[in-house]
């Protein structure tokens, strides 16, 4: 299935990869969207995501007091 996504993206097509699994997240995913609570926490591109980084959003760590992504 890794190959069939490389190759989509290869190919230029739009992907939308839904997973828990970070390596997958971060080797395939030129733009990351974070979840937490049902929310988006945080949008991400590849060359500034880290695992903690999702972790962090992921958890709710890092969100001002609005829920928002603390700058």
């Amino acid at each position: 299935i890794y190959q069939f996504i490389a190759q989509l993206i290869r190919e230029r097509a739009g992907v939308i990869l839904i997973s828990s699994e970070l390596p997958e997240c971060l080797a395939l995913g030129d733009q990351i969207f974070v979840f937490h609570a049902g929310r988006i926490a945080g949008q991400l591109i590849q060359a500034e995501a880290t695992k903690d980084l999702i972790l962090n959003l992921a958890f709710g760590r890092g969100l001002d007091k609005k829920g928002e992504v603390a700058s």
